[in-house]
């Protein structure tokens, strides 16, 4: 008797084991917009019209009209109290705005912000998919696409620093016709533009270098809106191309505003 007492207890045991490792193996459920995420879930975004902080120095980052897989939402405000962190995973979103591929998951929870009733997604963990085919996001971007608007001539630093002379500051910047940005300089005035090279050309995002920053033949074929405002203030650096003396831009660094 005491033996068949021990072996039912030992089954037990190792029955509650297994459903215990079943349970925390469970993925979490993916939300739905108008669908409540108090227990944790997947937030997943494959396009959307902006991000940024909610005001200077914030770690709430709004994403205006994020597109999910269960449908489009108003906004989603993200939240965590490492500033660093949440400023990465807000990068990851800008960065999947259309007409840029893949799409980017949040692990995250509801959660109300201390002293407020303003309810947030506290994101615990977010990772980017590229394209199509889920593949995780240690698979690097695609290529600016070849043509007219690259080279071939390879950027002699990809620094994010502005040192030495020459440097231009300008707002205003926007993807034009012929591989051109258009820009108004701070001391020349508006109307200004200048060849950007697809692989000579180094885009930064504050201290961050954005190699699949590219510009087409037209405006449509560029992805620059994904990555920078035309009301930003940007210092720019334009100098010859190697293989042909053409003066295109050698660096743009803009701020580090997430999208």
């Amino acid at each position: 008797m005491r033996l068949m007492k021990y072996s039912i207890a030992i089954l037990v045991t190792i029955t509650l084991g297994y459903v215990t490792q079943f349970a925390a193996a469970a993925p979490a459920p993916t939300w739905t917009p108008g669908t409540p995420c108090t227990g944790g879930c997947i937030v997943e975004i494959f396009d959307h019209n902006g991000i940024g902080p909610t005001s200077s120095g914030s770690a709430v980052f709004r994403v205006k009209r994020p597109r999910t897989p269960g449908g489009p939402a108003p906004y989603l405000d993200l939240y965590n109290p490492t500033l660093t962190k949440i400023e990465k995973c807000a990068r990851m979103v800008r960065s999947i705005k259309k007409p840029r591929p893949g799409s980017v998951q949040l692990q995250a929870r509801e959660y109300t912000l201390s002293g407020s009733d303003r309810v947030v997604f506290l994101v615990d963990r977010c990772r980017r998919l590229i394209g199509p085919s889920g593949d995780s996001g240690l698979t690097p971007p695609p290529p600016p696409p070849p043509g007219d608007c690259a080279s071939g001539d390879t950027p002699p630093s990809t620094s994010c620093s502005a040192t030495g002379g020459g440097w231009l500051t300008v707002t205003d910047t926007l993807s034009e016709d012929s591989c051109q940005l258009g820009y108004t300089d701070a001391t020349m005035g508006p109307g200004q533009v200048v060849i950007y090279d697809n692989s000579y050309s180094v885009t930064c995002n504050g201290s961050s270098h954005e190699p699949s920053v590219y510009v087409g033949t037209t405006p449509s074929d560029s992805n620059w809106g994904a990555f920078n405002d035309s009301s930003e203030e940007c210092q720019l650096l334009i100098a010859p191309r190697p293989s042909d003396g053409t003066r295109v831009v050698q660096k743009i660094l803009c701020p580090s505003t997430p999208r």
